[in-house]
């Protein structure tokens, strides 16, 4: 359910902006790169919020000064990511095709 959570909801918000809002290449690329931007920022986000100090984490290190688990993070902001340009990638091929069953 975690799984589906992570890469699903990205998945269609991407999808609904994507058809919404991504008549042109140029915004295409402008949604896709929202989704890195809140992917980046999302991890910048879990970074602040782990602790200082050792002892709430059994399998976190200490990295940059906190006690967390970047490979992990950014295993999950991997797969959010790829969720949200799969969501891109449909919306601007379903965008393509209402073009054409429209004649433009």
């Amino acid at each position: 359910m975690l799984l589906i959570a992570i890469i699903g909801l990205p998945f269609v918000v991407a999808l609904v902006l994507t058809v919404a809002v991504g008549s042109t290449k140029r915004r295409r690329r402008r949604v896709a790169l929202a989704g890195l931007l809140l992917a980046v920022a999302w991890l910048v986000v879990g970074y602040l919020a782990s602790p200082t100090e050792p002892g709430h984490c059994s399998d976190c290190a200490k990295y940059l000064g906190r006690w967390w688990e970047p490979w992990f993070a950014l295993f999950v902001e991997g797969l959010a990511l790829a969720g949200w340009l799969a969501g891109v990638g449909l919306g601007a091929a379903l965008r393509r095709s209402r073009r054409y069953e429209n004649g433009f």
